[in-house]
């Protein structure tokens, strides 16, 4: 409602929901990232953009300036993304870039890699990490999962442990019951 607000007050018409490829808002690993813009534009100049924008990423010296469809710089690159993207994008890969989600103060864009050039065919655009656990989450087990050894005291008086009884115990264990065979 505030962007409209602040479109109606400048007298400007939104503007005409453009197509988009629908493949662009799929996340792929080491080929998309979605990423929130810094040094963002003013509220005026974001106001009539709306999430599914088409943006494009022009390179100003050591920046990455996110474009909108007029061509005007609505804001920048984080600097890790930026820092990863430079050598990529002058050695000749491309990406396109659309809004995901926007508001008067902040501009989250997903980023995909659009051509790998063959200089760049080893070389992964955006780098997942934190291995199979994704990143902030902490593996974390329930002690009633755990299953602890009985204490030795236990079994020498004669508590049936968990199972109720020798027998339960060594089904248990292998699955049938089966004498315990004499030391030698």
């Amino acid at each position: 409602m505030a962007r409209h607000r602040t479109l109606k007050d400048e007298g400007a018409t939104p503007p005409v929901q453009q197509k988009y490829d629908p493949a662009l808002f799929i996340e792929e690993p080491g080929k998309t990232a979605v990423t929130t813009l810094v040094n963002v534009a003013s509220s005026e100049l974001l106001a009539p953009m709306a999430a599914g924008d088409q943006l494009s990423l022009h390179v100003d010296g050591s920046i990455i300036e996110v474009h909108d469809p007029r061509d005007q710089v609505i804001g920048q690159l984080e600097p890790k993304i930026t820092l990863r993207l430079l050598s990529l994008v002058t050695t000749g890969n491309e990406y396109a870039a659309a809004i995901t989600a926007i508001d008067d103060h902040q501009v989250r864009v997903i980023i995909r890699e659009t051509y790998q050039h063959p200089d760049n065919a080893s070389k992964v655009s955006f780098p997942t990490t934190g291995g199979s656990v994704g990143e902030g989450v902490r593996p974390y087990t329930r002690d009633s999962v755990l299953r602890y050894e009985l204490d030795e005291d236990e079994d020498e008086d004669g508590e049936d442990g968990e199972y109720g009884s020798e027998e339960g115990a060594d089904e248990a264990e292998g699955g049938e019951l089966f004498e315990e065979e004499p030391e030698s």
